[in-house]
């Protein structure tokens, strides 16, 4: 319960100081019928008689008459410090200007301070990307307010298991990982198996001498699920990623890229590849590893190397795997509706599913009770991979889409304090969720960029003070 108490105090603490900064930096208007005061002696009876509120105190009930006062409320609960004992906020129906009211007030001897209800904004960062107003996938989930906060840091690692990711895309190039072990002279400067593995890997040249191919033209999948989260944001072209900095100086979060063989046949890979690809993340440090692909059943490497991520990744605080949760066919395939999507259906991993512009269920997204949370999945804008250049959004549909939301916001999250245990990250994003009324297929509901960054803080700020 103290531990409850003391995150909202921090949380709202948080809100406070962007009231403010906001208050301080606009043209600041008031609410009209409202001002807030500060008396002496608190009320200890506060009742609404013929719409006017009379109270323990005479001065105030003579003011509540001649100016139609007909709500008062403190602002501070009864057990908040001496210093905010007091304050009050008083709504009225007379048609008067409020400083005629707060002037009437300041003359009270009971009164101590008296000022209008000032009205003030959030900031919101708003990118400069070409495609950014086509992207109501961030304006859903409150990115701008989000990116207030943090936009990314470039010491978090985000690795994206795919079918290979354009490396010259313009909206990713700034974003990718470098190998600080290794340089591109055609040998393996790091011992690890692979040949120049400047900006990551595909499996298949492990220990064949063979310098790194990372993408596949046959296969645009992996740079539209990497764009989501990554792409560079606020740098007047393409598109905005959740975690791709833009804002006060911050540059985003780094791209390491896995490429996995993958074939047209439906557009698969296999277990193995996959298996060596979390590895060499772990190996790598990475923070965060994304996965918008799934398998049948849980295959034993992939579980493996998995654990070792959760068990020693990050110096011991665990990676943070993010997988989509499947998506149903129609007429169904595989999965059908609650059918296990492996891995997002293992307990260490963030399993996304989807919702559309509505906000709600998009009834292709697999669920189950391991699902946990839901991100937009429908009609989201990406860098197509098939030139350095080419962006869309109509049709680009599923929970491949809704997995990077998580891991952008994981990126986000540890920008904030990168000691966050996977436990911590985890926990952050769904006890932060939106729930929208529909557990089962939603679980703990939409993700809340904003929200979970302000309890973020809230941790960070316990973590320093403890």
């Amino acid at each position: 319960m103290k531990k409850n108490v003391f995150f909202l105090i921090l949380i709202i603490s948080c809100l406070y100081f962007f009231i403010v900064k906001a208050i301080s930096q606009s043209n600041i208007s008031h609410v009209p019928d409202e001002m807030v005061f500060k008396t002496e002696v608190p009320f200890n009876s506060i009742d609404l008689l013929n719409s006017i509120i009379v109270t323990d105190q005479s001065w105030f009930n003579k003011l509540a008459i001649q100016f139609e006062i007909n709500e008062l409320e403190p602002i501070f609960g009864t057990t908040s410090p001496p210093r905010l004992y007091g304050w009050y906020k008083i709504k009225f129906k007379a048609k008067i200007e409020v400083s005629t009211i707060v002037s009437m007030f300041q003359q009270q001897s009971a009164v101590l301070k008296a000022e209008p209800n000032g009205i003030g904004r959030f900031f919101t960062s708003t990118p400069n990307d070409t495609y950014y107003s086509s992207q109501w996938n961030l304006a859903h989930i409150q990115m701008p307010l989000a990116w207030d906060i943090t936009s990314g840091s470039a010491q978090v690692i985000v690795a994206v298991i795919d079918g290979g990711i354009r490396t010259t895309q313009e909206d990713l190039v700034a974003q990718l990982w470098i190998n600080p072990n290794e340089i591109a002279n055609g040998s393996d400067d790091d011992d690890n198996g692979y040949v120049d593995d400047i900006n990551g890997i595909f499996t298949n040249t492990w220990n064949t001498g063979q310098t790194q191919t990372l993408f596949n033209p046959a296969d645009l999948h992996g740079t539209q699920v990497a764009s989501v989260c990554c792409a560079s944001t606020n740098n007047a072209k393409g598109i905005a990623g959740i975690a791709g900095g833009g804002f006060g100086g911050q540059i985003g979060a780094r791209l390491m890229i896995i490429r996995v063989p993958w074939s047209s046949t439906p557009g698969t890979t296999d277990a193995a590849s996959i298996a060596r690809g979390v590895g060499y993340a772990t190996q790598k440090g990475a923070h965060i590893v994304n996965m918008s692909l799934g398998f049948q059943s849980g295959y034993a490497p992939i579980q493996d190397a998995i654990l070792v991520g959760v068990e020693t990744g990050r110096g011991g605080k665990g990676i943070i795997y993010t997988a989509g949760s499947g998506n149903v066919d129609n007429p169904p395939q595989w999965p059908n509706y609650g059918e296990a999507v492996f891995p997002a259906s293992m307990g260490d991993v963030i399993a996304v599913g989807s919702i559309d512009q509505s906000g709600l269920w998009y009834y292709t997204s697999n669920y189950a009770n391991w699902l946990d949370v839901v991100a937009p999945g429908k009609n989201i804008w990406v860098a197509t991979g098939g030139t350095d250049n080419s962006y869309a959004g109509n049709g680009i549909v599923g929970t491949s889409y809704a997995a990077p939301h998580a891991a952008g916001l994981a990126a986000l999250i540890l920008s904030i304090n990168s000691n966050f245990t996977l436990e911590e990250v985890t926990n952050i994003i769904n006890n932060t969720a939106t729930n929208i009324s529909d557990p089962d297929r939603t679980g703990h509901g939409v993700i809340n960029p904003y929200q979970s960054l302000l309890m973020a803080l809230a941790y960070a700020n316990q973590t320093q003070s403890s």
